[in-house]
């Protein structure tokens, strides 16, 4: 069904609608994703393991955003896989997000699934408008790579959950490593992200 245009004046709405729709899309089942507000009126949009303009979901998720003319008077954004090295898995949405954005031009994120812990406590400390913060929190992860700090956490790792996101609030106050993680891992390369402009309105 489509909108009105005047209802995508404000962003936040458009995230809020674009992150229903995909919620009830088949390639969303079993992969989340994040639409976030970008300085203040554009849209970033990714999943785990980041989008990329060849994806099937992205030109579906592109023909929702013109039927609805979501696009109208801003830009439409994808947000690339941050540390290939570490593995898509553990490049979130919202941390794809984070890294190509940067935390203080983020104005609003919502994910079509419960944030993870890290995920949670990472865009709690870098005061990020969080729309999934009040609400459960996601599964444990198998890996999971900081957007910012060369770190990565998740159960792969041996240290306890709850060791792992001490020592991550640490950091994340900090915003820097002091000295060798000692419950998570160093992560294989510096993060990178890139953000990938689809639509222009």
């Amino acid at each position: 069904m489509s909108h009105s245009t005047a209802v995508w004046m404000d962003p936040a709405k458009a995230a809020e609608d674009l992150v229903g729709w995909i919620s009830e899309q088949d390639f969303s089942a079993n992969n989340n994703f994040t639409v976030a507000v970008y300085q203040g009126n554009d849209l970033v949009i990714s999943k785990v393991g980041g989008i990329t303009e060849k994806a099937a979901a992205t030109g579906r998720i592109l023909a929702y955003i013109r039927e609805n003319s979501m696009h109208v008077g801003r830009k439409i954004y994808a947000a690339k896989a941050f540390a290939t090295l570490d593995g898509p898995v553990s490049n979130h949405a919202e941390m794809c997000i984070l890294a190509a954005c940067g935390a203080s031009n983020v104005n609003f994120i919502k994910c079509t699934s419960p944030n993870c812990k890290f995920c949670k406590a990472t865009l709690k400390a870098y005061g990020v408008n969080n729309a999934n913060a009040d609400g459960p929190d996601g599964k444990s992860q198998i890996g999971w790579r900081h957007p910012f700090l060369q770190v990565s956490y998740g159960t792969a790792l041996a240290s306890r959950e709850a060791d792992q996101l001490a020592e991550l609030s640490g950091y994340n106050q900090a915003k820097e490593i002091a000295g060798a993680p000692v419950h998570g891992q160093p992560a294989s390369s510096a993060p990178k992200g890139e953000l990938l402009l689809l639509l222009s309105g």
